[in-house]
């Protein structure tokens, strides 16, 4: 491991160039290794029931970075150039992912796109960010691109919830995170926690403390005095 603090500043940023490039290099390899073990179907001589199984448990990823090479991986096979493409920075595993379930989610709508199209498409959303492919996406086909709600336990004590968002709904909530500034810089789960808490104590009748009739003996009135 090098002394980092030893370099200089153009040694440091020439270092982390040649680090990018290398690592990108790595990763185009490694999809073509994945395509050659999904082709033997060695991953099943392994014990694993699919390939996503074998990235997750014997090659340690996370299963957001299982699912990004594996789809990168299909796409490879489907549209020529991804690869390369890959290994030059052009297309990054998330934009190849994003392009890959985009043609998925349409084949479960019945809609299907030409090898020429795949490629097009694909050429279309090289060189540019997740949002700017997404963008591109949604173009052709929204209800492609939009993923729906879903919760996935992260701890034992944590949720992950995603859901869309339309332009109205987040008015609403910036406008509440305002009106709760007193609060400090809320975030969106703490303003959701404090919205639910509120909202539970309007509506959840074991929240609201039970109403006791008063039964004390009305007092009785003043008697005037004689003079």
């Amino acid at each position: 491991m090098k002394n980092l603090k030893s370099l200089s500043r153009q040694d440091l940023i020439n270092n982390t160039d040649r680090l990018v490039a290398s690592e990108r290099e790595i990763t185009a390899e490694l999809i073509q290794n994945l395509c050659e073990i999904e082709r033997r179907m060695i991953h099943l001589e392994m014990g694993f029931g699919s390939m996503f199984d074998m990235l997750i448990k014997h090659y340690g990823y996370s299963e957001g970075s299982a699912d990004r090479r594996l789809s990168a991986m299909r796409l490879s096979k489907e549209v020529p150039g991804v690869v390369e493409a890959i290994g030059t920075g052009m297309l990054t595993l998330s934009t190849a992912s994003q392009v890959q379930h985009f043609f998925k989610n349409e084949q479960k709508l019945g809609k299907s796109y030409t090898p020429e199209q795949k490629l097009e498409l694909t050429r279309q959303c090289g060189g540019k960010s997740r949002r700017e492919c997404e963008r591109e996406l949604l173009k052709l086909s929204p209800g492609s691109v939009l993923p729906k709600e879903r919760e996935r336990q992260v701890t034992p004590t944590e949720t992950e919830i995603r859901f869309i968002a339309t332009t109205k709904l987040m008015s609403k909530l910036e406008k509440l995170k305002a009106l709760l500034a007193h609060h400090g810089s809320l975030g969106y789960a703490e303003l959701i926690e404090k919205l639910a808490d509120q909202a539970l104590k309007k509506l959840d009748p074991g929240q609201k403390p039970a109403y006791k009739r008063d039964t004390r003996p009305a007092p009785k009135p003043s008697q005037p005095t004689q003079p």
